[in-house]
């Protein structure tokens, strides 16, 4: 219902335009839900695999931010993606890493009603270093590491949470499975960034490929 050109041979009034949307975007945040719970069940046995490849991970980032940026258009807050020219190919699994940023910017989305949300990349030799980056709530101190607790989420007394705590969790474990390290800096009422910092390939070869920037 929400295919360009309309398939009704209409368009619909904005009203209905936005609940479609919200339909859409309620649908999508269920199958994040239902697929982390299947991944947790899976990370429990050691069954949770990567299927690496080498890929560009420029237009992997790019449609993974313009999907939760453009499901929270109309908000008062500023999305911006941070990438240079030129990125160098990554071993991963596609999949997995998309993973990894959707369940990222979302929690940001979740936490942030004003300012920026910022999703950035940059070579770091021996890594690539990715980051969230959110003017929200903060995390206090003593809950920075509990947050990556299957079921645990940050405490807000402000505001009713959806989600049951696993984005985080599950996010950690990829990176790991991807030989991947990752941070939180936070401080409570001046929002969090997370870093994400995977390992280059073929670091040896001074001519490793980069890709080059899309128009």
């Amino acid at each position: 219902a929400l295919g360009t050109p309309y398939p009704y041979g209409l368009t619909p009034p904005q009203a209905l335009l936005d609940d479609l949307t919200h339909i859409k975007s309620s649908a999508e945040h269920q199958l994040r839900v239902v697929n982390d719970l299947l991944d947790l069940s899976r990370a429990e046995i050691d069954e949770l695999d990567l299927y690496l490849e080498l890929l560009d991970p420029r237009q992997l980032f790019q449609d993974a931010f313009n999907s939760i940026a453009h499901s929270a258009s109309g908000s008062t807050v500023t999305w911006q993606l941070q990438l240079p020219d030129r990125l160098p190919l990554v071993q991963a699994d596609p999949v997995r890493l998309r993973q990894i940023l959707l369940n990222l910017l979302s929690n940001a989305r979740k936490f942030t009603d004003q300012g920026t949300v910022v999703l950035g990349a940059q070579v770091e030799p021996p890594n690539l270093h990715l980051w969230v980056q959110d003017t929200g709530e903060g995390i206090s101190p003593l809950m920075q590491e509990r947050i990556f607790e299957p079921f645990v989420t940050a405490e807000h007394t402000s505001r009713k949470l959806d989600g049951i705590g696993l984005g985080l969790s599950i996010t950690r474990r990829l990176v790991a499975l991807h030989n991947g390290s990752m941070k939180l800096d936070s401080q409570p009422g001046r929002g969090s960034t997370f870093h994400v910092y995977l390992p280059l390939p073929n670091l040896a070869d001074k001519t490793a490929p980069v890709t080059e920037p899309t128009q």
